[in-house]
């Protein structure tokens, strides 16, 4: 890991519990709503799914992932996955994550993607 002081308040702000502390980008909610490989899953089943599989199996299965994208790696070092167990899904459902403010009393943590994981 990279930045163990990062990855730590992106768990943080997942493990809150907070809405506004770890909450989605409309746009990518949006997507979430209208992609019939989710199967119907919710922006917000995501959310609360992913919120208690990291409190429940722990912080290393929150992902540091170096950002190398053109359009982001200017903006953010690192995005983070969680790859989330669903029954329905052979290999789960991939989520992205990204930091966006690290106060270290309260981090916010915007959720901008959620698909099947490939594998």
């Amino acid at each position: 890991m990279l930045s163990p002081e990062e990855h730590a308040l992106v768990c943080k702000s997942i493990c809150a519990g907070i809405s506004n502390c770890f909450f989605w980008d409309e746009g990518a909610a949006l997507r979430v709503r209208n992609d019939p490989d989710l199967k119907g899953l919710t922006p917000r089943f995501i959310r609360e799914a992913v919120r208690d599989y990291v409190r429940e199996t722990g912080d290393h299965v929150v992902v540091e992932v170096v950002e190398t994208r053109e359009r982001w790696r200017d903006d953010f070092k690192f995005y983070y996955k969680v790859i989330l167990p669903v029954d329905e899904f052979l290999y789960g459902i991939f989520v992205e994550m990204r930091l966006t403010d690290n106060d270290p009393d309260v981090p916010m943590v915007l959720i901008v993607n959620a698909h099947p994981q490939r594998k």
